[in-house]
């Protein structure tokens, strides 16, 4: 129960920090809204999703405290849902608004951890 308890913890320090980092920058951490620049300090210097990776972790752990099968099950599909559908989309708009300043960033950081 602890260790789901820290997975809990972590998550809402993944969320909170990478919502922060990229209000401290200047940018809107909402994803509808225009980015106004990369963010590539704080967590951002160990994944371009900070906060999707946490809000994973926070279903997980979820997931099981409440010893829930079906829950657990639906963590990697949200995440091929997200990936494929939400983060590929994201990340064609900065490509276009950023250009190689993205691609640099992309070659240097992983997409998750």
């Amino acid at each position: 129960m602890d260790t789901w308890r820290a997975i809990f913890r972590r998550r809402n320090w993944l969320n909170i920090g990478g919502f922060i980092t990229q209000k401290s920058a200047g940018t809107d951490p909402i994803p509808f809204n225009p980015s106004t620049r990369i963010v590539t300090h704080g967590l951002y210097r160990f994944t371009r999703n900070p906060m999707y990776v946490g809000f994973a972790l926070w279903t997980l752990g979820l997931a099981i405290l409440v010893d829930s099968a079906w829950m657990v099950l639906a963590v990697p599909i949200g995440l091929v849902l997200i990936d494929r559908i939400v983060i590929t989309r994201e990340e064609r708009y900065l490509e276009r608004k950023f250009g190689d300043e993205y691609l640099n960033y992309k070659r240097r950081v992983r997409r998750w951890i």
